[in-house]
Parts: structure tokens; sequence; C-alpha cells
């Protein structure tokens, strides 16, 4: 399983410790992970862009919305959905703060 916030890797894994209000959440992530033998890693945002999109549209709906096919997907969706069908990499631009656009691999 990949996520992509460091912070509960670290807690799912027993690195990090756990915030009074999730700890019987995360026990039993950390419970279902023993019993089916899942490995929990990280990654980057940028090989979670469809999440990612999905996430930022799930912000401005008001119910809930299920998808059946890549068709019903939101148009925003659509573009981060379709290069990861392709295997296509993902980038970040970043302004530093000399206001210059730089490539950042992370």
């Amino acid at each position: 399983m990949e996520l992509d916030s460091v912070i509960i890797v670290q807690m799912i894994k027993g690195i990090s410790n756990i915030p009074w209000n999730l700890i019987t959440m995360i026990e039993d992530i950390q419970q279902r992970i023993r019993e089916r033998e899942i490995q929990v890693s990280r990654c980057y945002r940028e090989g979670n862009t469809v999440a990612d999109a999905l996430s930022k549209h799930a912000i401005s709906i008001e119910h809930e919305i299920y998808f059946d096919s890549e068709d019903q997907l939101p148009r925003e969706v659509k573009g981060p959905f379709f290069m990861d069908k392709l295997d296509m990499p993902s980038f970040r631009l970043k302004v530093d703060k000399h206001s210059s656009w730089h490539f950042d691999p992370s």
C-alpha cells in the first residue's frame, strides 16, 4: 500500500507516535495490514497525481459521487488519469525565492 503522507506511514509502521484521537484507527489499520501481509511505503505526490486531483475535486462538491468508468471522471482528473495510464512521468515546478522556475524531482 502506498501513501503520500510520511507521518501516516511512520505511524502505521510504529516509527512515530500516534495522536490519541487516531490510536484506535491506526491500530485497526496495523492489524489489517499484518493479517493481509501488506507492505506500506510512501509515494511522492508526483506519483499520486490522480488521487491528488480527485481529492482537490472532492473539496468542491457537496455530495457523494461514484465513478464507474473513466468517462465519468471530472475534467480536471482525466488528464492525470490518462498520463498515469500511459506510464508518463509527472513533474512538479516550484517557484524559488528569486521568482524563477526550476525543476524539483522530489
